[in-house]
């Protein structure tokens, strides 16, 4: 029961007023989210970055318990400054890296990427 009610204390203190009666928690790994995988399903998970050179060795790793990518390009850029003393020539990602904010911040850098638009057969996204 005293795990129950922490895990509920910590549910409480990140949803606050938004907490439901269905709102969940991983008891296992309390700072797991609940995300969206690939196959749809929901699970209670964390998000997994990887840089890797042209080549295919890997130059920097991250991990966030956050479900989008968003907010992971810039600190990706800059743990592969960080890991090889430079940054890359040109970054190379996927639609879901591409806001607004992301384009402002590298264009600061002056940090070359390039991004990825959209699937085939699926509705084209709407640039920023």
């Amino acid at each position: 029961m005293a795990k129950l009610r922490a895990v509920r204390a910590q549910l409480k203190a990140e949803r606050g007023e938004a907490l439901k009666s269905s709102s969940q928690k991983s008891f296992v790994d309390p700072d797991a989210k609940t995300m969206k995988t690939g196959e749809g399903a929901l699970m209670h998970c964390y998000n997994a970055q990887v840089a890797a050179s042209q080549d295919g060795v890997i130059m920097a790793t991250g991990v966030t318990n956050k479900a989008g990518d968003i907010g992971q390009l810039v600190p990706m850029i800059e743990a592969v400054r960080k890991n090889t003393g430079r940054r890359p020539g040109a970054a190379v990602a996927d639609s879901g890296y591409l806001t607004e904010a992301n384009l402002k911040e590298t264009k600061q850098r002056r940090q070359r990427w390039l991004v990825a638009v959209g699937r085939e057969r699926k509705k084209p996204p709407r640039w920023p």
